[in-house]
């Protein structure tokens, strides 16, 4: 009998260790921990030059990313082109190792005077190390763009945007 009752209690403790999984592969729930754009970043005319592709006169559109402490990474959208009356923000989730975020424009119209460059800045927390996939969508919820990264917490990075 007390050997039933210690089996019964060994697999006990195996089942509760399996149950208490702390990884964060598949976290359905918000893990966006702030989120700020920077408004319509000016362009000079002196920058518009006839024949010249959108790059040169709005910048190079990049993803910066950075390990920030506390498990947290920051993830800077730099020169991501909206309507200038765009009123913007974001949505994050973590699902099978890929950070999944969704821009949005408030401003639905579909003509706009004007395009200009905005950054958005985004702190995504809290991640374990190991490689994540980023997705990042756009209202239309068609994947904008995708890049791998190596977690760790003094990680660092650029990734230019490659539009899918």
């Amino acid at each position: 009998m007390k050997n039933i009752k210690l089996i019964w209690a060994f697999v006990l403790l195996i089942i509760t260790a399996i149950g208490c999984n702390n990884d964060d592969s598949d976290r359905r729930g918000s893990v966006l921990l702030s989120f700020t754009y920077s408004g319509c970043k000016n362009v000079a005319e002196s920058q518009v030059v006839r024949g010249s592709d959108v790059e040169s006169i709005m910048g190079t559109e990049t993803f910066q990313y950075e390990g920030i402490g506390n498990d947290n990474l920051l993830i800077s959208h730099v020169n991501a082109l909206y309507g200038c009356d765009a009123e913007l923000s974001a949505t994050a989730i973590i699902e099978n190792r890929n950070i999944i975020i969704k821009e949005e424009n408030a401003v639905t119209h579909s003509l706009v005077n004007c395009v200009c460059p905005f950054d958005l800045t985004m702190v995504i927390g809290s991640l374990s190390p190991g490689k994540y996939t980023i997705k990042v969508y756009r209202e239309d919820d068609e994947l904008y763009s995708s890049f791998i990264i190596d977690y760790t917490p003094d990680v660092k990075g650029e990734q230019r945007v490659q539009s899918l």
